[in-house]
């Protein structure tokens, strides 16, 4: 039966992102492809984006970053336990409605969070408050949990995890490191989140998403170096519009002279996909 499911095609496996149409599914999950339908049906759409033989590949060109197996504080360097400790100790972690991040000081993590980007020259437009809670709103009537770190009732860092497919997506996590660097809320975070979705809940393994095609964060390193988190190569598959695919095509010799990030993204994306 499953079998047959991956025969048929199913729009509602996809969707629109940043003009490109993206599987939704987990990537572990086979699909059928059918990019000139795809095309016809996301008009907007300018590529068509999917994975294949996930934890499989043979090139180490493309990954996800998951973390699977056993997870315990014994499976962490003693120095990362000890951060861990230092936040669980210090602050309260938990799972949260997202009004306890919205009324608790999660957009000022938010902000924080915009401006160590901006310095690392990754600036993008910064939400309103009420954008933001708009956004954290929706994300919880789609079912998405969220987690919060809380210090004497202020919220110093959040997170925000999906569950489908078997496996839990770490959608986003962010901490005031300007104000609270010393109580090592990411550490209590992702200690709190992995031991509770993998130890507690059982699922295939969690998932913090594909190798950044922008390349513009270390928090895959920072999973992989401090949790056990593991590199599954995988497969990319992009089909580009053919007038796109001719542009990154005539750009590529002068990729060293490229800063606009887009545009890299699209190299990129296109020199992993082959």
């Amino acid at each position: 039966m499953f079998f047959i499911k991956c025969l048929i095609m199913n729009y509602s496996d996809w969707q629109i992102y940043k003009k490109g149409i993206i599987s939704k599914r987990a990537p572990h999950i086979p699909l059928k492809v059918e990019v000139d339908e795809l095309f016809k049906y996301f008009k907007s759409g300018c590529y068509v984006r999917w994975y294949s033989n996930f934890d499989k590949a043979e090139s180490e060109k493309f990954y996800f970053v998951i973390k699977d197996g056993d997870f315990s504080m014994d499976t962490i360097s003693s120095k990362t336990r000890n951060m861990v400790r230092r936040c669980i100790s210090e602050c309260v972690v938990q799972i949260v409605d997202y009004q306890q991040i919205a009324r608790g000081g999660g957009f000022e993590v938010y902000l924080s969070e915009c401006r160590r980007f901006d310095r690392k020259g990754f600036g993008g437009n910064v939400k309103s408050f009420e954008n933001w809670e708009r956004g954290i709103r929706n994300a919880a009537e789609r079912g998405e949990e969220f987690w919060g770190v809380f210090y004497r009732d202020e919220v110093i860092a959040y997170g925000v995890a999906k569950s489908y497919d078997e496996i839990v997506d770490l959608v986003t996590w962010k901490c005031n490191y300007e104000k609270y660097k010393n109580f090592y809320p990411a550490y209590g975070l992702v200690y709190k989140m992995t031991e509770y979705y993998l130890q507690k809940n059982g699922v295939k393994y969690l998932n913090d998403g594909n190798r950044s095609f922008s390349e513009h964060s270390h928090v895959q390193d920072f999973l992989v170096n401090k949790f056990g988190y593991r590199k599954a190569f995988t497969e990319l598959n992009v089909c580009f519009k053919w007038w796109l695919k001719l542009v990154i095509i005539l750009i590529i010799p002068f990729e060293k002279c490229i800063k606009n990030k887009v545009v890299l993204s699209f190299i990129r994306m296109y020199k992993w996909s082959r």
